[in-house]
């Protein structure tokens, strides 16, 4: 069967001629799709299941170390705790800080930033926006 349309809807790529489904599910941080095609006539099908890891973590904007927050709280002083705890305690943040983007608040590191790139800046930035400065003196900066 040979698909008459191919369109993009609501960030999903579907291959249909009537309508658009949405053909993904996200289980953690992998993403399963489906193709669903069909004809003129009304008949279709749909692939099997495939699936992809997502590698971006970094959602909205820097600081929520812990991955647990909740925008506009998502920062807190466990976030400040943990980098304390990798780069201090631990020595290490592999296994520790689940999205080094989110740690890298100052954004030395990039798109792409390594444990290196977690420095004590990072942990001065966050201090300055939540005890400091403020959030409204001192907003963080949106993900890369």
């Amino acid at each position: 069967m040979i698909p008459t349309v191919a369109h993009l809807s609501g960030g999903f790529l579907c291959l249909l001629a009537k309508s658009c489904e949405n053909p993904t599910r996200r289980v953690g941080h992998r993403t399963y799709w489906k193709v669903f095609a069909h004809d003129d006539w009304g008949a279709g099908t749909a692939s099997s299941s495939q699936s992809f890891s997502v590698s971006f973590c970094c959602l909205g904007r820097v600081g929520d170390a812990n991955g647990v927050g909740t925008y506009p709280q998502e920062v807190t002083i466990s976030d400040i705790q943990l980098l304390v705890t990798a780069k201090f305690i631990q020595g290490t943040c592999i296994g520790i800080v689940p999205c080094l983007a989110e740690g890298d608040a100052n954004q030395s590191g990039g798109a792409n930033p390594t444990c290196n790139d977690i420095t004590i800046s990072d942990i001065q930035t966050l201090v300055n926006h939540l005890f400091i400065a403020g959030p409204a003196n001192a907003p963080l900066k949106n993900c890369l």
